[in-house]
C-alpha cells in the first residue's frame, strides 16, 4: 500500500485518487472508514510528501478518495469467500455472482443506513485532508447497479428520480453535515448484456473472445443502464445525459465516464486479446 501513493506522485499526477478506494462498507483487501481514519490521512500525507520529492515544494496535488459499495462483488470477509448483496434480483448475473435469495436485495432500510455510511465516509476523507470524494458509479458496484433498477419496488427503483436517489440523498447529507469538500462521481455511461467467453474458440486454459449471452427471451431489457431496452447491445445516452445534468445540478465538479464492467460486459474500446487476458474472459471495461 505504501508504494501506491509514491507511483502516483513520481508520474507527477495533478489530480489523484489514490488506491485502494476508501470503501465505505465491503472491504476485502481495500480500508474502510470504520477501520483507518488515522491510515487514510497517513496516506495523503505521504502522497504530498513524495510529490514534493519528487518535484520540490510547490502546488499540492488534488486528493480525492473513492466512496464505494462493493454489491455484487462484496467479500467482506475473505477474497474467496463472496457475499453479495444488490439491487435487485438479475436475470443472467445472479447465477454467476452467487445470488440465490431475494435476501439478498438489500431491503429499503438498508439503503438508508447504507447512505449515512458514505456521509460519515465523506467525513473522515474532509477531515483527513482530502481535496474530493468520488461517489462511486460505475464497473458494476452497487450504486452503479442502482441506475438500473427499473423493476426494484419503492423509493430507490422505477423511476429515473428514484434509481438517483441514493446520489441525491448522499450529496445531500455531505451538505447537511457541514461538510464542503468537493464531489466526484465516476460513471459507467452505458451498459450491455453480460458477455461469455465464445464456446466455439476456447481453448483449455485460454478462453475465447466474448459473446453476448441469450437475452432474448428478456426482452424488453430493463436490466442496464444506458442502453436500449429493446436491443440492449446498443447504447441509449437519453439517462446518461440527463444524470450527467443532475451531478451538474448537484453541484459535482468532476465525472469521470467509464464504459462496461470489468466483471461482467465486453469493452467498447478493446479486442479479443484482452478479453483473452482477461481473469473473466469476455468481460472487459472502457
Amino acid at each position: 500500500m505504501v508504494e501506491l501513493p509514491r507511483t502516483y506522485a513520481a508520474d507527477g499526477s495533478a489530480l489523484v485518487r489514490p488506491a485502494p478506494s476508501s470503501s465505505v462498507v465491503a472491504r476485502p483487501w481495500r480500508f474502510a472508514p470504520r477501520a483507518a481514519p488515522t491510515l487514510i490521512s497517513s496516506l495523503r500525507t505521504l502522497l504530498v510528501k513524495s510529490h514534493q520529492e519528487q518535484f520540490g515544494a510547490g502546488e499540492e496535488p488534488v486528493i480525492g478518495f473513492q466512496l464505494t459499495h462493493s454489491g455484487r462483488f462484496c467479500k467482506p470477509v475473505a477474497r474467496d469467500r463472496p457475499a453479495p448483496r444488490v439491487a435487485y434480483r438479475h436475470p443472467l448475473l445472479d447465477r454467476r455472482f452467487g445470488v440465490h435469495s431475494d435476501q439478498q436485495v438489500l431491503n429499503d432500510g438498508e439503503v438508508e443506513q447504507l447512505v449515512e455510511q458514505y456521509i460519515r465516509a465523506a467525513r473522515i476523507a474532509w477531515n483527513a485532508g482530502a481535496d474530493f470524494v468520488d461517489i462511486k458509479h460505475c464497473h458494476g458496484y452497487l450504486l452503479h447497479e442502482f441506475l438500473s433498477a427499473f423493476r426494484r419496488p419503492g423509493k430507490y427503483g422505477g423511476s429515473f428520480e428514484n434509481r438517483t436517489r441514493i446520489l441525491r440523498e448522499i450529496v445531500a447529507g455531505i451538505r447537511a453535515d457541514s461538510n464542503s469538500i468537493d464531489l466526484a462521481v465516476r460513471l459507467s455511461a452505458f451498459d450491455t448484456v453480460p458477455f461469455k467467453p465464445d464456446p466455439s474458440l476456447s481453448k483449455p486454459g485460454r478462453p475465447g473472445p466474448g459473446i453476448p449471452e441469450e437475452y432474448e427471451q428478456y426482452l424488453p431489457y430493463d436490466f442496464g443502464f444506458g442502453l436500449n431496452r429493446n436491443n440492449p447491445l446498443e447504447p441509449d445516452f437519453t439517462e446518461p445525459g440527463l444524470l450527467i445534468r443532475l451531478c451538474v445540478d448537484l453541484g459535482i465538479k468532476i465525472v469521470n465516464l467509464r464504459a462496461g464492467s470489468p466483471q461482467r460486459w465486453v469493452s467498447a474500446a478493446r479486442g479479443p486479446a484482452d478479453w483473452r487476458r482477461s481473469s473473466n474472459a469476455g468481460c472487459a471495461s472502457a
